[in-house]
C-alpha cells in the first residue's frame, strides 16, 4: 500500500510540473518566426587575403613590426613550431621510359629497357641529363622542363623510387629504376636535410603576417567608424576601395551559418535583428580569420497563414521540450536528495534482469 500511495503522489507531482510547461502565444510566434524568416545580406570580410595591394603594409612597415614586437613573434614561433619543420627534400630530375599496355611483355620490355640502357651509356659519356629528358622522356609533364619534378620529399614518389633518389647523392644518377609506369632515370640536383628553421630565417614572415592581420583590423575599425557615423556598410567599403559580397536568401540555422561567410551566432543574431530603416551594423564580428561588417538588403517574412501553422507547431514543440527539461529536472534533483540521505536504493533484481 506504501508503495502505491508513493507512486500515486509522483504521478501526481509530475503531472503538476508538466501543468507547469505553459508557453504563451508570443513566444510560440517568436519561434515559428525563428525558423521561417529569410533574409539577405552584403558584407565586407577582411583579412590576408581580401586586402588590396594598396592595403597591404610595405617591406618596410613589416620590417617595423618585427623590430618593435620581437618577443611576441617569437612567442608565435614556439607556438607554431610545427609551421618551421622542414623533412628531408630532394630537387629530382628523371627520364621516363614508358611501358604501354602493348608491350607489357618480356620482349616489349626488353626492348624498352634497352632504350632506357643507351642513355644511361650516354649520361655516362657527359650527356647534359636536361637535355636528353628533353628528348626521351615520356613524362610529357617534366620533359619540356628537361625532366624536372621539382622539390619532392619522402613518401611522394612510388616506394621503389623514393628509396633510390633518397640514397643519391647530389648530382649523381640513378640505375636504372623499374616504376609502376614504367623504366625512371633519376638525377637529383639538391639536398635539403630535415630540421627547424630558425626564428632568424622565419621572423620576418610571422612579422608580415601579424601586421598584414593588425592593418586588416585597423581598416575594420575605420570602416565602423563610418558606419556609425551614418554610412551604410557599402558605401563604406566603396569609399575604402573594399570589396563588398552579398549573400543569397538564407533563414538561421543552429550553427549561425552564414552562406559565403560561415557560422557566426553572434552575426547571425544581429543579421536577423537589422531593418531596412537602419540596415547597416557598425559591429565588426570575428568570423574565423576574417573581420566582418554587415548590412541588411533584404527580409521576407512568412505569409499569416504559413506563420499561424508554424505557431502551433512551435508551441508544440516548445511544450514537449519544456516538460521533458522540467520532469529531468525533478528526477535529478530528487535523485540528489536522497543520495543526500542515504536513502537511493537499486533495485539489484531488475537491473540483473536487464543484461
Amino acid at each position: 500500500l506504501a508503495v502505491m500511495e508513493r507512486q500515486l503522489l509522483q504521478q501526481k507531482m509530475i503531472e503538476l510540473l508538466l501543468a507547469q510547461s505553459q508557453v504563451s502565444d508570443a513566444e510560440a510566434r517568436s519561434a515559428a518566426l525563428f525558423d521561417l524568416e529569410r533574409i539577405r545580406i552584403a558584407f565586407v570580410a577582411l583579412s590576408a587575403d581580401t586586402l588590396s595591394a594598396e592595403a597591404m603594409p610595405d617591406d618596410e612597415a613589416v620590417q617595423a613590426y618585427l623590430e618593435a614586437n620581437q618577443e611576441a613573434l617569437r612567442g608565435t614561433y614556439t607556438e607554431q613550431s610545427e609551421r618551421f619543420t622542414r623533412p628531408e627534400q630532394i630537387r629530382l630530375r628523371h627520364i621516363l621510359f614508358s611501358i604501354e599496355a602493348e608491350a607489357d611483355d618480356d620482349a616489349g620490355r626488353a626492348e624498352i629497357r634497352a632504350e632506357a640502357e643507351k642513355a644511361v651509356t650516354q649520361l655516362q659519356e657527359g650527356a647534359d641529363f636536361a637535355a636528353l629528358a628533353t628528348e626521351l622522356s615520356d613524362d610529357t609533364a617534366s620533359k619540356d622542363q628537361g625532366g624536372d619534378l621539382g622539390t619532392v620529399q619522402r613518401g611522394d614518389l612510388a616506394p621503389v623510387l623514393d628509396e633510390a633518389a633518397f640514397a643519391l647523392e647530389v648530382g649523381a644518377t640513378s640505375e636504372i629504376l623499374e616504376g609502376p609506369d614504367g623504366f625512371h632515370i633519376l638525377l637529383v640536383e639538391e639536398k635539403q636535410e630535415a630540421g627547424t628553421r630558425p626564428f632568424d630565417d622565419v621572423g620576418i614572415e610571422l612579422a608580415r603576417e601579424a601586421a598584414v592581420d593588425e592593418r586588416a583590423k585597423e581598416l575594420a575599425q575605420e570602416l565602423s567608424a563610418a558606419v556609425a557615423e551614418g554610412k551604410s556598410v557599402e558605401d563604406a567599403a566603396r569609399d575604402a576601395k573594399l570589396t563588398l559580397e552579398r549573400t543569397g536568401l538564407f533563414t538561421r540555422r543552429g550553427d549561425g551559418f552564414i552562406p559565403a561567410l560561415g557560422p557566426s551566432q553572434e552575426a547571425t543574431a544581429v543579421a536577423f535583428a537589422l531593418n531596412l530603416e537602419s540596415p547597416s551594423s557598425s559591429q565588426v564580428f570575428d568570423v574565423g580569420d576574417r573581420e566582418v561588417l554587415i548590412q541588411l538588403l533584404e527580409r521576407i517574412d512568412p505569409e499569416e497563414e504559413e506563420l499561424t501553422a508554424a505557431t502551433e507547431a512551435a508551441r508544440s514543440r516548445l511544450e514537449q521540450q519544456m516538460q521533458n527539461r522540467t520532469v529531468q529536472i525533478w528526477i535529478d534533483n530528487t535523485r540528489e536528495a536522497l543520495l543526500e540521505k542515504n536513502e537511493l536504493h537499486i533495485n539489484t533484481a531488475l537491473v540483473g534482469a536487464s543484461f
